[in-house]
């Protein structure tokens, strides 16, 4: 799968598919654990890439049209001690409608289209990162709808 999104994206949504399916079929809470276990390491891993993700986005945001950015913090990277952070794009975009700024949103996904898709190397990998958590998006979704999550 090294290389290709496409492949771990697949990857993701069959997993999580399946413990979908296999929490339906049980009985009982005596199992419920192993599926919140689950449930948190899937949020951990997105926790974990948004954090990587942010070390470019941030900046960047922050270098565009958009004023004011809310950085939002992730906390702390475990495997490697480094804080970690994103935008907090609802924040940022709350806070400029509170000012006055009803340009915001437009400003906001010029920003967006241009980061995550403009051709180039830099574009691609944001990209890739942007299916990613869609896919995990999709995988919490589908635990909400099979009633795992709340």
């Amino acid at each position: 799968m090294s290389g290709n999104v496409h492949e771990y994206n697949d990857y993701l949504r069959k997993l999580g598919n399946r413990v979908d399916y296999v929490f339906r079929q049980q009985t009982g809470d005596t199992n419920r654990h192993l599926f919140d276990d689950f449930d948190g390491t899937r949020d951990e891993i997105n926790r974990v890439r948004a954090g990587d993700h942010g070390i470019h986005l941030v900046p960047a945001a922050k270098a565009s049209s958009v004023n004011n950015i809310v950085v939002k913090d992730l906390g702390t990277n475990k495997a490697t001690g480094d804080q970690m952070e994103s935008v907090d794009w609802a924040k940022t975009a709350n806070e400029a409608r509170s000012r006055g700024d009803n340009d915001v949103t437009n400003r906001i996904r010029a920003f967006t289209n241009s980061f995550y898709h403009a051709a180039g190397p830099g574009s691609a990998s944001a990209r890739q990162h942007l299916q990613v958590f869609r896919s995990y998006k999709y995988m919490e979704d589908r635990a909400k709808k099979c009633g795992r999550r709340t």
